[in-house]
């Protein structure tokens, strides 16, 4: 996936977050790496690693109804 920006990030600003909503197979187990690479500005590129373990399957339990931010919880 690719983001890219033309406008300028003035000193001591940010730009609002990048959110990634990714599906994993139930039967997944291990760790999950997800990379951030930014480049541009004049400054040199910059990569961020951000790894998630996956958690053994029937850890969660899901709730059929449309309340889902707030209702997946430890079983």
């Amino acid at each position: 996936m690719t983001c890219t920006r033309s406008d300028v990030l003035n000193p001591g600003n940010t730009y609002p977050p990048i959110t990634l909503r990714v599906r994993v197979a139930r039967t997944a187990t291990g760790t999950l790496t997800n990379t951030a690479t930014v480049s541009g500005g004049g400054d040199s590129t910059a990569t961020a690693t951000d790894p998630t373990t996956i958690d053994p399957p029937g850890h969660w339990h899901h709730c059929d109804h449309d309340d889902r931010p707030h209702c997946d919880h430890h079983s």
